[in-house]
């Protein structure tokens, strides 16, 4: 299903390499109620071929370094989830180790 979403929302084929975290996020309404319970499974891939395109929800994609980054403001949270998948793949780990499951709610 991801390869399939990837490819229908940005255009490129991968291939799945591994699971870098689980992150659980809950939205509230004014009195504490649960409004939205998301859990984002976040995985790191290789570009196999084809020309990156920005779907429907999105202005613009674009491949970028790490330096880069900061240049474009991306949360805290989104460099964190980037930086843990470039030290996976500069080892292979196709599993994040201790604590994959974050929640932020």
């Amino acid at each position: 299903a991801l390869i399939r979403e990837v490819f229908e929302e940005v255009g490129i084929e991968i291939a799945v390499k591994g699971l870098v975290g689980v992150f659980d996020r809950i939205v509230r309404d004014y009195q504490g109620r649960v409004r939205y319970h998301y859990v984002i499974l976040d995985y790191w891939a290789e570009h196999i071929r084809g020309t990156a395109r920005a779907g429907s929800d999105a202005q613009e994609v674009r491949w970028v370094s790490l330096d880069e980054l900061q240049a474009l403001h991306v949360g805290a949270e989104t460099v964190a989830v980037i930086e843990r998948t470039w030290t996976m793949r500069a080892h292979n780990v196709v599993e994040a180790p201790l604590d994959p499951v974050i929640s932020q709610g």
